[in-house]
């Protein structure tokens, strides 16, 4: 069994465990609280995702990104949804999204150099967004000395990993893990075959970082912007749910959802780490389990509506592909 089937079960397993051990009918009747009130958290989620498609528009370079920005929601959409649903550790997305750049012309090297430069902002502004988040959390609760030590040092192993692909990236990261592979022979006829194409991928990232400083810093800033979006998502949910906490809450809940998140992203679709991070962060609050699990099933809830809207479109536009009517 590879590690990716194992990591799956466990998750299943853990998210069996956790929703069975509080029982369905509480966790079933509060999700029934929301009726509908899940239009407005779905609309909630197209704001998310129009700001962080504007953080992507700004990781290409200035006048290469073809497609409008209405055009460039969708598209991230339906790469999302290959991200959410699929063992690929949230990467699998990415080349979906180039390959439905392509199809308005823009090469498949320029639309990954945009994702690769995008997928850092993202993560960069996550940092900041959940260091913020901690020093809330620090701040207005009663946090042991133990926990806030392994949730400090769980932040700076992330933030040096992260500060590590970004050094390596303009440095020859993709060409030098391809070379690797092709000394172990792993794959090493189709790496031979697409080499160049990596090349010309680290030349468009290695020209941006230098020539696009503003572009690279507006798309952080719209990023982070879709991070604080966040927070309304989650604030609508506790409000919704009738639970006593405020928007300083919602900040502190929704950074530390992100970190768990982050910490586990090998897990396909966070399956079960994101009801167990959930259960941990209500308890912080003093709140039973049966509201994590709520509050973690109700963006499930969400993120498979979306998905769904995403698996869609790749259809439909497979579809017309197959029938020769044209670019969506």
């Amino acid at each position: 069994m590879n590690r990716k089937k194992l990591l799956l079960l466990l998750g299943v397993g853990l998210f069996i465990y956790l929703t069975t051990s509080v029982g369905w009918r509480p966790i079933v009747d509060e999700i029934h609280k929301l009726k509908w009130n899940f239009i407005p958290l779905f609309l909630i989620y197209a704001f998310i995702c129009t700001l962080d498609s504007l953080g992507w528009r700004f990781g290409f370079k200035a006048g290469a990104c073809r497609v409008g920005l209405f055009q460039l929601f969708w598209i991230r959409v339906a790469g999302e949804a290959v991200n959410n649903t699929t063992p690929t550790g949230y990467v699998g997305g990415e080349p979906v999204k180039a390959m439905l750049l392509k199809r308005h012309g823009i090469p498949m090297t320029e639309g990954l150099a945009s994702l690769v430069v995008a997928k850092t902002t993202l993560t960069l502004s996550q940092i900041l967004f959940v260091f913020i988040g901690l020093g809330l959390a620090f701040a207005r609760l009663e946090i042991s000395a133990t926990v806030r030590f392994v949730l400090l040092t769980a932040m700076i192993v992330l933030t040096l990993l992260v500060s590590l692909f970004l050094f390596f990236q303009g440095r020859g990261l993709f060409s030098w893990i391809a070379k690797t592979l092709i000394r172990f022979k792993i794959a090493h006829h189709f790496l031979i075959r697409i080499m160049e194409k990596i090349l010309e991928l680290e030349s468009h990232i290695e020209t941006f970082y230098k020539a696009s400083k503003k572009r690279f810093l507006l798309s952080f800033f719209f990023h982070f912007l879709g991070w604080l979006a966040g927070i309304l998502e989650i604030y609508f949910i506790l409000r919704c749910l009738h639970l006593p906490l405020g928007v300083w809450d919602a900040f502190v809940i929704e950074a530390l959802h992100q970190l768990i998140r982050g910490l586990a992203f090998m897990v396909p679709g966070n399956l079960g780490t994101q009801e167990g991070g959930n259960l941990f962060i209500f308890r912080l609050f003093n709140l039973g389990s049966v509201w994590g699990l709520t509050v973690s099933l109700i963006r499930r809830i969400r993120e498979i509506f979306w998905s769904g809207l995403g698996w869609m479109l790749l259809a439909f536009w497979g579809r017309k592909e197959k029938f020769g009517v044209g670019k969506f």
